[in-house]
């Protein structure tokens, strides 16, 4: 028996890890025909089981509407969940939700108690998030150091936004690395700027 049929046989018994995998075969045609609705139906088996990135995946589903209807609400609902079960992505994507109030109401202190727990986490996407709060002083003070420190842990990890918003700020040589973030502040000045972009909500599966 092949992976793919344990999964299966696993699958039709219950088992959360098993339809979660099961899901992704269809949603991407691995070993099976595309088949993005079953795939959906998986993963929705698996999210109502407690499996976090199954929440996370389904609330991909819902946004873009691949294997299921456009759900924006049903979408933030998962990745709340997801968030609590200490899923990083969840709380990233949880945040955009927030500061852009998409299928929830809009919030900037709720995205940034996702971003600050994301960040702990290592998330650079959420490091660079919290960089463009500080930078445009929404549920933060505005805080130029500050600011500037998020996006040199974000770069460092080689998030291309962050290293962008470095240079676009002068703070940054590229040919010698990304300079620590205490001195880039101190070189920074007033230099900040209010048209720093947040990253995108995460594509489909």
């Amino acid at each position: 028996m092949c992976i793919r049929d344990r999964y299966r046989c696993a699958a039709d018994q219950g088992v959360a890890k098993a339809q979660y995998r099961l899901a992704h075969c269809f949603l991407q045609g691995e070993g099976v025909p595309l088949n993005p609705r079953e795939g959906a139906r998986l993963l929705v088996l698996a999210a109502a089981q407690g499996h976090a990135s199954a929440m996370f995946d389904m609330s991909i589903c819902y946004r873009h509407g691949y294997g299921a209807r456009i759900e924006i609400e049903s979408a933030a609902k998962l990745l709340a969940h997801a968030a609590e079960l200490g899923h990083t992505k969840a709380m990233v994507e949880l945040g955009l939700c927030a500061w852009f109030g998409e299928g929830m109401a809009q919030d900037d202190q709720v995205a940034l108690k996702w971003w600050k727990q994301a960040a702990a986490e290592g998330s650079a996407v959420a490091q660079y998030s919290l960089g463009v709060m500080h930078e445009l002083g929404r549920a933060v003070q505005r805080q130029d150091q500050r600011a500037v420190e998020h996006y040199c842990a974000a770069a460092e990890q080689g998030y291309h936004p962050a290293l962008q918003a470095l240079q676009d700020l002068g703070v940054a040589d590229m040919s010698q690395g990304i300079l620590a973030g205490k001195k880039a502040a101190q070189e920074l000045g007033d230099a900040l700027g209010s048209e720093r972009q947040l990253p995108a909500f995460q594509s489909v599966v």
